[in-house]
Order: structure tokens, then C-alpha cells, then sequence
């Protein structure tokens, strides 16, 4: 594993957040100012709690079970070996071309600002991070259904929310997630979602 790079080590003041062990490592990561925070009460709740407390733009992070099949998504790492979280978005990549194969599960980011989640990412376990001097809270292993059912609640708000949401359900290595991606096909609003109008 490649060293880590903290900006800072504790949670940023605005969050006040008691720090425990996690049960999974984080990936690689720098520019990150990192804490470790239980799931309490479930993901979603956990979420939701974090977005109302974050005063700042702040990152969630937490890992799953990955589908090995579909390849572990990193960046093309043109220019550094780091995917940057802020700023321009570097080219996206599964195994492959210079990216070893990848070990380990599926990383899941929220983008934490407003009061609630305004993007989410997906990474392999061993892509290395660079979170943008931003807090990064580290969940640990969370169970994929919870996940799954965190990320369908996504899909509704707007295109690119969705874009992402399910790419990174269609890693997630659980029954939900074939079952949730079936689900939201068939539904009536998701055509028009992905076409660009709004949600009826």
C-alpha cells in the first residue's frame, strides 16, 4: 500500500465527531483531513446526520464487497498517481492498460455540502485518493445492501446523481444491487431521467 499523505489527522472542528476504529482500512489517500466515525443507526441515518453537521464541504467514505468481474475503477493516472476528488476529473478506468489489477472492495463517496449529498464517486479499495484538503469520515465495511438501498435513493434527483449512483451500484457485489438495477429500468420516471427532463 502506498504511504498515506494527511493534511490532517482528527475531525475538522465543524463536525465534532467521536473517532473509533474502523473495521475495513481506507484507501490511499492525501490532502485529507481524516476521521473514523461509526455507522450508527444504519448508513443512511449515518449520512444524513454527517450532511446535517458538515458546515463545509466534507467527503463519507465507506467499503463494500466488489464485484471482481467488472474490474476495480480507478483513474488513468495520466499525470499522477492520486485521483483527485476536487477540481477537474481525471480520465476514469477499470483493469487494465497501466493500472495494475485491482484488490480489495469497492470504495463509496458522498460529497457532503448543503445539508445533503450532491455527488457520489466509487473507487477501487486500493485507488489511491487525493480528497482536496476537504474531511474526509471513514465509515469502515458496510454491509452492500445498505449501500444499494442508500445509492436508489439517489437516482430520482437529477441525471448526474443517477450517472453515478449507478455505476457505482452496478460494482457493488450483492444480490440488491442486480435486483435494485432491474428495479429502477422498469420505472416510470427513468427514461425521462436519463433523456435530461426532470423527474415528473
Amino acid at each position: 500500500m502506498r504511504p498515506r499523505e494527511l493534511a490532517g489527522l482528527g475531525l475538522a472542528a465543524p463536525l465534532a465527531l467521536v473517532a473509533i476504529a474502523a473495521t475495513a482500512a481506507p484507501p490511499p489517500l492525501r490532502h485529507a483531513e481524516f476521521s473514523q466515525v461509526p455507522p450508527a443507526g444504519g448508513l443512511r441515518a449515518t449520512v444524513d446526520r454527517l450532511a446535517a453537521a458538515a458546515r463545509e464541504p466534507a467527503w463519507v467514505a465507506w467499503e463494500v464487497a466488489r464485484v471482481e468481474s467488472a474490474g476495480g475503477p480507478c483513474c488513468s493516472w495520466e499525470d499522477d498517481e492520486y485521483c483527485r476528488l476536487e477540481g477537474r476529473d481525471h480520465g476514469w478506468t477499470t483493469d487494465g492498460g497501466t493500472r495494475p489489477p485491482a484488490a480489495g472492495g469497492l470504495i463509496v463517496l458522498a460529497r457532503l455540502r448543503g445539508g445533503r449529498a450532491e455527488s457520489v464517486r466509487a473507487f477501487a479499495a486500493d485507488c489511491p485518493l487525493d480528497a482536496g484538503g476537504l474531511p474526509w469520515i471513514w465509515l469502515g465495511e458496510i454491509d452492500p445492501a445498505e449501500s444499494v438501498a442508500w445509492l436508489a435513493t439517489l437516482v430520482p434527483r437529477s441525471r448526474d446523481l443517477a450517472d453515478r449512483a449507478l455505476a457505482a451500484l452496478a460494482f457493488h457485489d450483492a444480490p440488491q444491487a442486480n435486483a435494485t438495477l432491474a428495479r429502477l429500468a422498469s420505472g416510470d420516471g427513468f427514461e425521462r431521467l436519463l433523456l435530461g427532463a426532470p423527474p415528473p
